[in-house]
């Protein structure tokens, strides 16, 4: 009898145990469009309407200045009410889209002619500008007004002055310091055909800070040994002020290696991390090709990284890794690395970690060996653990050319904003999905 009661107690406790689960769905509240969409839930396949936010641009710069299209180096971010920001450069002006929590867009246009703006961490933005002599940097500030930005201040910066022989920029990141700005890019000297790693220090008035590096500036290359490119896609700044970036540096047979570099809070490199700052990773997959990282994210000392690594049988797999202190995190997938499945050619382009310690990779998939993208495959959002188990995803089959803008997270929302061309123009369309953690009780 007394076997029974323990029995029947413990039947009752299981029963109330709270579980949980993940989870990656589509939000059909936000935005006012529909859009049909070819869309993959965890295998199961099906075509419909869902709601986004859709707005059209007769122009869309697409190119990044260095001759190709991709999706690294787009502008989005959050304003202080936590309203998306996307910028759009014209001729004579630069109009700023707020899109808010119910995705209701406003178009807020600021008078700067001539420029385009790389990267935007509110209120401040950069960029460059062009004029009859060449190209410069642009620095800016916005101010909100009611449900409309105005622009605070901007300041054009002519760098040849400083650095002989510049020609242009990509600003990849920027963060604004005490007494000054601190950039970094990539950047192609007159006269030379490679692209190299800038860092720039700019005093708030737009000079050179002049006591960083002895003269304002620090230009990276070479740093796998090769005489060809170094780039640098994404930048991050953790709770102490270090900064870290990824990218790629060619080597000396002429394959790109994975780049993951360290600076402290005054912009050196960090020479306890890594070799004297910076970490070198190759042949992840098992092949002898490309290897390059896309984004980095920063949780609790630990770094996410993700990008692509091509196999033996030159197969490009998007990678994601989890690593702390330049080393990789073996409790992490195999050895501190998840090689994420798809067909064919794949890449990380963009990596977040949400509240719960869940990380989010978006996967392109491509069907050439050239790892430039193909605009018209289908995207796939990938939902996993700190140990790197994938619990959930999600894939998007566009019938458009479809240009990834970037990803983001606030709370348990993830948001996906793309560009799509058409005979007509361009069509910003933002879609949101909730994510996280749900629980159930049995």
């Amino acid at each position: 009898m007394l076997l029974k009661i323990i029995t029947l107690i413990l039947i009752i406790c299981i029963c109330s145990i709270s579980t949980s689960f993940s989870y990656i769905m589509i939000d059909n509240t936000f935005g006012k469009n529909d859009y049909t969409l070819r869309i993959k839930y965890s295998g199961f396949e099906k075509r419909g309407k869902i709601k986004c936010v859709d707005v059209f641009f007769s122009s869309y710069i697409l190119d990044s200045g260095f001759g190709y299209k991709n999706s690294l180096f787009f502008p989005v971010g959050f304003d202080k009410n936590d309203n998306m920001i996307i910028p759009n450069a014209g001729a004579d002006s630069i109009s700023f889209f707020r899109i808010d929590s119910n995705g209701n867009v406003n178009q807020s246009v600021v008078n700067i002619d001539n420029s385009a703006v790389h990267q935007i961490s509110y209120p401040y933005f950069v960029g460059s500008y062009q004029n009859s002599e060449g190209y410069g940097i642009l620095l800016g500030k916005l101010r909100n007004v009611g449900a409309n930005f105005e622009l605070d201040f901007y300041k054009k910066i002519d760098i040849s002055k400083y650095i002989e022989n510049y020609y242009y920029t990509t600003i990849v990141g920027f963060r604004k310091l005490f007494d000054s700005f601190f950039i970094v890019g990539n950047t192609v000297m007159r006269g030379k055909n490679d692209i190299d790693i800038l860092l720039l220090k700019l005093g708030f008035n737009g000079d050179l800070y002049k006591s960083y590096n002895d003269k304002g500036f620090l230009r990276l290359d070479n740093l796998a040994g090769g005489m060809e490119n170094d780039g640098v896609f994404s930048f991050q700044t953790d709770k102490d002020g270090n900064m870290y970036f990824v990218g790629f540096s060619k080597s000396g047979n002429h394959c790109k290696d994975m780049l993951l570099v360290k600076l402290d809070n005054s912009g050196y490199l960090d020479k306890s991390f890594g070799n004297n700052g910076i970490v070198l990773i190759n042949n992840v997959a098992g092949g002898n090709g490309v290897d390059l990282l896309s984004d980095i994210k920063i949780k609790n000392d630990y770094l996410i990284v993700g990008g692509i690594s091509y196999d033996k049988n030159s197969i490009g797999r998007p990678v994601i890794m989890k690593m702390y202190k330049g080393k990789l995190d073996y409790s992490f997938g195999d050895y501190g690395i998840k090689i994420i499945p798809c067909v064919n050619h794949g890449q990380v382009l963009k990596v977040c970690i949400d509240e719960m310690g869940y990380i989010y990779s978006c996967v392109f998939n491509f069907s050439s060996s050239n790892p430039e993208y193909e605009l018209d495959k289908p995207l796939k959002v990938v939902q996993m653990d700190q140990n790197g188990r994938i619990i959930d995803e999600v894939e998007m089959f566009f019938d458009e050319p479809t240009v990834l803008l970037s990803m983001l997270i606030k709370g348990k929302k993830l948001y996906i904003p793309v560009i799509q061309s058409n005979s007509s123009g361009y069509s910003l369309k933002v879609f949101r999905f909730y994510i996280g953690d749900k629980n159930v009780d049995h």
